[in-house]
C-alpha cells in the first residue's frame, strides 16, 4: 500500500526552515519509464499495453516490460506532435495508447524499448530517493514536447508561445526567476556543464552582472567543493548535467542514446555531498526531468490548465497551451520532507513557483500557469533524522554508441547557441562560429561549439 503524506504535514509559517534550493533537471524520462515498477511508489501490474496500430484493436499488443536498456539505439519521438499522437494515439477516448505506433513509424522497429520499463535494481540511486524522501506521483511536464520549450518553464514559467520544432524560440524575451531573486536581495548560480537553455533568455544572459552567475562548472567540481566546504552556496542553484561526451566525461544528463548509469552516479555524488555537508540542514534538492522524451507513461496528463501567455501567438505549431506534458519523475529531498508519495499536481512551472513561495518573493508570479502550479512549501514541523548518509552503488560499465553520433538535442543546443552568437557577437567571430556551426557532425563537436560560443559572449558582455 502506498504511504501517502499525512497529519505529519504542517504548513509552515515564516520564516521558512529552508534556506536554500537546489534543482537538478535530468533529460527524458517518463515516470513509469523510471519508476513504474518500484514499489509503493510505481503501480505497474504488467498488463497495460500500447497496439502497434493503435486504431486497430486486433493490431499486435505490446505489453510494458521489466528491464530497459541502459542505452538506446535510437532517440524516440518527442516534439509537439510526436507527444500528441502517443497521448491520443487512435482515439482521444483511449489516452496513452499511441507511443508504440509513433516510434515504429519513426523507427520502424524495436516498439518494445519503447514500453520497456527499469526496474529499481537497475536505477538504484533514484529509487532509494524515491522512497526515502518526497515522491510526486502526479509531476507532469509543462508541455506535450520536447526539451527546449520545458526547461523554459523552469526559468521564466513561460515560452511566449513557442513550442517548439523550428528554432524560432530564441532569443526569449521573457523576464526570469532569477531576477525576482536579485531583486529582493537573494544570490543565484545556474551551473552548466556544456549547455543550458538559460543562455537563450535574453534578459537573463544580455545583463552582464547577471550573466556572470552562469557558470560553466564541469563535473560539477566548484559546486561539490563549495558544499563540501559549507561556504558560499547560493540561496538557488540549478544543475545541469552534461548532454554530449567532452573528453573523458561521458553524458550524464541521461538523455537517449547514452547510458543512463553516470547520470544515476552523478545524482548520488550531488545528494552524497550535500548530505554530508553543514547545508543539508536547511536546504531543498528537486530532482526531477525537463520531460518524457517519448517513453510510454499509463497517466493522461491533465487538460484546462492555464496558458502561461494568452496573448501570444503560438510558433511554429498552432497550440492553446493548455494541457501538460507526459508525467516524469520528481522527487523533494530534504530533512524536512516526509517519506512517502506525494499525489499533488504538479509540472515544470512548480519550480519557480516554489522558489517564489519559500523565499517568500514579493514580486508577482512569471506567468498565469506559474500563479496556478502547486508548490512544494509544506515540510513537516520538526526535521527528520532517519535520512540515509549514503545511496546505493551504480553498476560499473557505460555502453556508447557504436561511433559518433548527432542527436537531435545535441543539434537543437547547438541551434540555440548559435542564435546567441548572432545576438551578441558579429564580425570575424561571428563568421567563424557559423563556419564551426556547419561543421559539426557528432555530439561531442555540438558541445564544444556551445562551449565556445558561452565563452566568447561573456567576454563580449565583459568588454
Amino acid at each position: 500500500m502506498r504511504r501517502l503524506f499525512g497529519t505529519l504535514l504542517v504548513t509552515m509559517v515564516l520564516p521558512s526552515p529552508i534556506k536554500h534550493i537546489i534543482t537538478l533537471m535530468m533529460e527524458n524520462h517518463s515516470f513509469d519509464n523510471m519508476l513504474g515498477w518500484l514499489k509503493d511508489i510505481g503501480d505497474l501490474v504488467g498488463t497495460e499495453f500500447n497496439l502497434l496500430n493503435a486504431s486497430d484493436p486486433k493490431s499486435t499488443k505490446y505489453f510494458v516490460g521489466a528491464g530497459a536498456p541502459f542505452c538506446m539505439d535510437h532517440d524516440p519521438g518527442h516534439a509537439y506532435s510526436d507527444t500528441t499522437a502517443q497521448i491520443f494515439g487512435g482515439s482521444a477516448k483511449e489516452l496513452m495508447s499511441g507511443f508504440v505506433e509513433n516510434f515504429h513509424h519513426l523507427h520502424n522497429g524495436q516498439a518494445q524499448n519503447i514500453m520497456n520499463c527499469y526496474t529499481p535494481d537497475q536505477v538504484p540511486v533514484l529509487s532509494a530517493l524515491a522512497t526515502e524522501f518526497s515522491c510526486g506521483t502526479r509531476y507532469f511536464a509543462s508541455f506535450p514536447g520536447p526539451t527546449a520549450p520545458n526547461r523554459m518553464f523552469m526559468h521564466t514559467a513561460t515560452t511566449l508561445g513557442y513550442d517548439g520544432g523550428q528554432y524560432d524560440g530564441y532569443p526569449l524575451p521573457a523576464r526570469s526567476i532569477y531576477e525576482d531573486l536579485f531583486d529582493e536581495g537573494h544570490s543565484f548560480e545556474i551551473r552548466w556543464q556544456d549547455f543550458t537553455t538559460a543562455h537563450g533568455i535574453t534578459p537573463l544572459s544580455s545583463n552582464a552582472t547577471l550573466n556572470k552567475r552562469i557558470i560553466q562548472d564541469l563535473a560539477f567540481e566548484q559546486f561539490l567543493g563549495l558544499l563540501a566546504s559549507g561556504k558560499g552556496l547560493a540561496d538557488y542553484t540549478v544543475l545541469v548535467p552534461l548532454l554530449s561526451p567532452h573528453g573523458s566525461l561521458k553524458p550524464t544528463s541521461q538523455h537517449p542514446a547514452y547510458d543512463i548509469r553516470p547520470g544515476e552516479a552523478q545524482i548520488k555524488q550531488v545528494y552524497e555531498t550535500l548530505r554530508a555537508s553543514s547545508y543539508w540542514n536547511d536546504t531543498l534538492l528537486i530532482l526531477t526531468y525537463d520531460e518524457h522524451g517519448g517513453f510510454w507513461d499509463k497517466m493522461a496528463p491533465p487538460s484546462g490548465v492555464a496558458n502561461p501567455c494568452p496573448t501570444c501567438q503560438s510558433h511554429p505549431d498552432p497550440f492553446t497551451f493548455d494541457r501538460l506534458g507526459v508525467r516524469i519523475p520528481t522527487v523533494f529531498i530534504s530533512r524536512w520532507s516526509a517519506k512517502g508519495v506525494d499525489t499533488t499536481q504538479y509540472e515544470g512551472a512548480s519550480v519557480p513557483a516554489t522558489v517564489r513561495a519559500v523565499f517568500n518573493l514579493s514580486a508577482p508570479p512569471l506567468s498565469p500557469r506559474m500563479a496556478a502550479a502547486a508548490t512544494f512549501n509544506k515540510f513537516l514541523a520538526t526535521p527528520r533524522t532517519d535520512c540515509p548518509l549514503k545511496l546505493p552503488e551504480v553498476a560499473a560499465g557505460a555502453c556508447t554508441p557504436s561511433s559518433p553520433i548527432l542527436t537531435a538535442i545535441g543539434s537543437e543546443m547547438a541551434d540555440l547557441y548559435l542564435a546567441l552568437a548572432k545576438q551578441h557577437l558579429n564580425g570575424p567571430e561571428l563568421a567563424r562560429l557559423e563556419r564551426m556551426h556547419r561543421a559539426i557532425s557528432c555530439d561531442e563537436e555540438a558541445g564544444r561549439f556551445r562551449m565556445e560560443v558561452a565563452k566568447m559572449h561573456s567576454a563580449a558582455l565583459e568588454a
